[in-house]
């Protein structure tokens, strides 16, 4: 089973040039260890594969734009399997001009999703929706 601390070594050996600030190593975690491992996996191999010869440093928004990515069709690789798995929560909210949002944050618990929409939109004075449920099908 994959942790955490195997994809911070995944990391450390996928670009071995770069050495992390304390401040960016803390963020890394607080970022990405609470997040679904083996999707994280995934996720570091493909930005990986964007840089073919590793000069560059990991870069967090595109680690989470592939891992977003994996969680939105509920498969790590082109043969995992089809089933879904419900991963939580996208809070939802209306502008005053009726548009939608949904946070690109998922939560685990409907109901902090839901006092997320709350509190997003008292600040635009706005409508709260229902939290839109990622994932699906066959748990």
């Amino acid at each position: 089973m994959v942790n955490w601390d195997n994809n911070r070594k995944l990391i450390a050996g996928l670009w071995p040039g770069y050495e992390p600030t304390v401040e960016e190593k803390a963020l890394y975690a607080e970022r990405l260890s609470h997040r679904r491992q083996d999707w994280l996996e995934e996720a570091l191999k493909r930005h990986r594969s964007e840089d073919a010869n590793g000069a560059y440093k990991p870069m967090l928004s595109k680690i989470i734009a592939h891992y977003n990515d994996i969680a939105e069709t509920g498969q790590a690789t082109a043969g995992a399997t089809r089933e879904r798995r419900v991963l939580g929560y996208r809070a939802c909210w209306q502008d005053r001009q009726g548009r939608v949002f949904a946070s690109s944050q998922v939560f685990n618990d409907r109901e902090i999703a839901a006092g997320f929409s709350g509190s997003m939109a008292d600040a635009i004075g706005g409508a709260v929706r229902p939290p839109i449920q990622v994932g699906g099908g066959n748990a």
